[in-house]
């Protein structure tokens, strides 16, 4: 699969690699970057976390940005990372409002994409 992962911490991306093995991941830790690899590229998974560093757009400014450009993730899983409940919430809203496939998932990145593909196709 590719996906994308976006988080500001270091320490979450080297976790989420050890378990995404034989996946193509995009590492990216600012909103912008993120915006900026979506518009070039399809993802089969995307990862978003909220709280990025301070002075930076968040993680809702990328799920705005998402929403009012769903015919690019037609075909995309996005997981929400974030341990910010109300804003993992707002996030979830304007994705799913806008018919994206989404999911809040906390402590995403340490669990295989494969294993939150199998979760969803389970609850379906």
């Amino acid at each position: 699969m590719r996906i994308l992962f976006l988080d500001d911490m270091k320490i979450r991306h080297d976790i989420f690699v050890e378990n995404a093995t034989g996946h193509q991941v995009a590492h990216v830790y600012d909103a912008g970057t993120a915006i900026d690899a979506m518009s070039r590229e399809r993802f089969d998974m995307v990862y978003l976390d909220h709280d990025l560093a301070e002075g930076q757009e968040d993680g809702r400014y990328v799920a705005a940005w998402m929403a009012s450009n769903k015919h690019l993730f037609s075909e995309s899983l996005v997981t929400l990372h974030t341990l910010n409940h109300p804003a993992a919430l707002s996030m979830l809203g304007a994705l799913r409002k806008a018919g994206i496939a989404s999911m809040p998932c906390p402590f995403a990145w340490k669990v295989t994409p494969d294993e939150i593909v199998r979760d969803v196709f389970k609850r379906s």
